[in-house]
């Protein structure tokens, strides 16, 4: 749980943050096209190959 009511509040604030935030890309997507401009981003994102991770 919480350790206090501004520990409360500030994760409130923060998760109220992101969903703002999420609904302004959700909105933008959609007048740019909507689910085939969706399905083109995922497209995207799944062909590009990973990234290669430096060893020490």
């Amino acid at each position: 749980m919480y350790k206090s009511t501004e520990d409360a509040l500030m994760e409130a604030l923060k998760n109220e943050r992101a969903r703002n935030q999420t609904m302004e890309i959700i909105n933008q997507i959609r007048a740019m096209g909507g689910v085939p401009v969706i399905l083109r981003l995922a497209g995207a994102i799944l062909s590009v190959p990973p990234a290669k991770t430096e060893t020490a």
